[in-house]
């Protein structure tokens, strides 16, 4: 199998006009002594699939071309021996060609994306190549390599090897298989093919398999899946999935990457239009250059934190891509990772990075917030943001960086910098919290906070009410799914009669404080709940404790804060809702209220 590093489809074109010395017939030739060889014509149409990429397309040769032995020009003879690098490469309305017994030398690219081609023979005399057993396809005879095929090709069953990108382009073919006799498959060896819906590979092959019937082909002995198709199921066991596997599938919609894959290739899903939902598992490090580029109907991606390094172009041109996060193991965000991907609203960067190279979010013109968690600004270029929408984007940093954000080039040209406070949440689904700063809650998706605004001894119920705005020193219980949240910080008069007491110091607890009775959240025999104190114990920097009245929990071992048939107890939470709740500045409920003080959603009121 052959290594590439880089792909680009306009390279595969020369780029100089008229390059031939001679058309005749329809064919256009070069003359070497008294050889001619077959060249590309001029009659060429561009079609962009990016704004700055372009496909050009090559009209010179169309319909049946049959190549003479020989050709007069200027009254010589010439004998035609060879086909050019890319002479007849993307010639769509190209149907058939025949090559005659002369022809001992065919160029690199000679047929790619030649899509209507239907018919290739090879004159039975020629000694350097063949299309045995009328495969429709073009074989090195001395090496048994394909090197060219079309949508109606078989492959012989002594065929050896197939040369890179012997079938590109061939958007009619839907089926092939690959003999037991192969032992070689090149690069990008069906780019282009968005009919292909079956591929297979012979029980007797002993380099490649398409196990579990997966339709695709995979080296064996590396467990690298070098081509799948519209129909590919990425088996379990697959470590790597090669360069331009599936370049150019647009028939391609869903695909799961299993958590045996340790890296995706270059190119690997680049140009697959159709491609909607992504699964990639949790073991890829590597994810390479251009690998999802022009992914357009992409919408949504997770990266996994496993991965560390993000190729050059990787989600370029992912027009559908609504937000991302980048994990916490990438150091480096490289050059056009998440260009033109104008539909991005939402971009996370963890504090782990520690380099966004040039144009990195360029085009990005649906940008709306950009959240970095590094206190100190890293530096930037011009490019890294042009065209992105940033005068009217909102730049979230963390609490206390904001004037080194508003001093920093580049980064100052935000339409306005706000700073968060990142609240970890572990696998039990709930914690305490408490904060330096006033936060806001009401945006954040996940994770709900709470204040504990009254107990029950009678019922047994810890009432808990949920809250957006919270002061700074707020004790707070918080319920979400395990991750990392990042609370935008505001200022707020909000005042609350909250039974959960806050530190913002490493604070030493005492299981009785003069008249109350205090328990610290933990997972115990209970599960998790508050649990009353036997000793004095260190309460962390951020978090909150339970205070009661001794008087009503003196008997109380464990608040439960989930539904638990043990008597000993406390059976549920009962979440209120801020509205129609009138509590006394003991956080007693009240159902008719006198005159004086009372809490109403969440703020002092004083009742006539």
């Amino acid at each position: 199998m052959k290594k590439i590093t880089t792909f680009i489809l306009v390279a595969l074109l020369p780029l100089v006009a008229n390059a031939y010395d001679a058309q005749i017939d329809g064919i256009y030739y070069n003359f070497s002594g008294d050889e001619a060889e077959v060249t590309e014509g001029n009659a060429r149409g561009d079609y962009q699939i990016d704004d700055d990429e372009i496909i050009t397309y090559d009209y010179s040769y169309s319909g049946t071309v049959t190549i003479p032995e020989t050709v007069t020009y200027n009254e010589k003879i010439y004998s035609v021996t060879s086909i050019g690098d890319g002479a007849f490469s993307y010639c769509r309305g190209l149907t058939s060609v025949t090559i005659p017994c002369s022809v001992t030398s065919i160029g690199k690219f000679a047929f790619v994306n030649c899509s209507g081609l239907t018919s290739i023979r090879v004159a039975e005399s020629n000694t350097t190549y063949d299309s045995r057993n009328d495969c429709n396809a073009i074989i090195e005879t001395a090496t048994n390599t394909l090197i060219a095929g079309c949508q109606n090709s078989t492959i012989p069953d002594d065929v050896t090897s197939i040369g890179d990108e012997a079938f590109a382009g061939c958007s009619g073919l839907t089926s092939l298989t690959i003999p037991g006799t192969v032992t070689s498959i090149g690069w990008s060896v069906f780019n282009g093919c968005s009919g292909l819906t079956s591929i297979s590979v012979a029980e007797s092959n002993t380099t490649y398999d398409s196990r579990n019937d997966c339709n695709a082909i995979i080296e064996t002995a590396t467990n690298t899946l070098i081509t799948g198709c519209q129909n590919t199921t990425i088996p379990d066991g697959v470590t790597r999935i090669y360069d331009s596997a599936f370049i150019e599938c647009s028939g391609l919609t869903s695909i799961t990457i299993p958590n045996s894959v340790t890296s995706i290739g270059h190119w690997a899903f680049g140009h697959c239009s159709g491609l909607t939902s992504v699964t990639i598992g949790n073991s890829v490090t590597t994810i390479g250059h251009s690998a999802f580029r022009s992914c357009s109907s992409l919408t949504d991606i997770s990266i996994p934190n496993s991965v560390t390094t993000i190729g050059d172009w990787a989600f370029s041109y992912c027009r559908g891509l609504t937000s991302i996060t980048i994990p916490n193991n990438v150091t480096d965000i490289p050059a056009f990772a998440f260009s033109h991907c104008s539909s991005l609203t939402s971009v996370t960067i963890p504090g782990s990075v520690t380099s966004i190279s040039y144009y990195a979010f360029e085009y990005c013109s649906g940008l709306t917030s950009v959240i970095v968690d590094r206190a100190t600004p890293l530096t930037i270029s011009e490019g890294t943001f042009s065209s992105s929408n940033q005068s009217n984007a909102t730049l979230y940093v963390p609490y206390g960086s904001k004037s080194a954000y508003e001093a920093a080039d580049y980064w100052k040209d935000f339409n306005e910098i706000i700073e968060f406070n990142p609240i970890n949440v572990g696998g039990t689904g709930f914690a305490t919290y408490c904060s330096e700063c006033d936060l806001d809650f009401s945006e954040v998706s996940g994770l709900k906070a709470y204040i504990a605004s009254g107990f029950s001894p009678s019922t047994g119920k810890l009432v808990l009410t949920r809250v957006t705005e919270v002061p700074a020193g707020e004790g707070l219980y918080l319920v979400g799914d395990e991750g990392r949240y990042n609370i935008p910080t505001t200022t707020t008069d909000m005042f609350y009669s909250n039974l959960l007491k806050g530190v913002t110091t490493a604070t030493t607890i005492y299981p009785t404080d003069g008249s109350y009775t205090n328990f610290i959240l933990a997972n115990g025999s209970h599960g998790v709940a508050f649990y009353s104190l036997s000793a004095a114990g260190e309460l962390a920097a951020g978090k909150a404790y339970l205070q009661l009245p001794t008087t009503s929990a003196s008997d109380v071992k464990a608040i439960s804060v989930i539904f638990d048939d043990d008597e000993d107890a406390i059976q549920s939470i009962e979440e209120e809702s801020q509205t129609q709740r009138i509590y006394n500045l003991q956080g007693q409920q009240v159902n008719t209220p006198k005159n004086g003080l009372y809490i109403v959603n969440g703020k002092k009121v004083f009742i006539k």
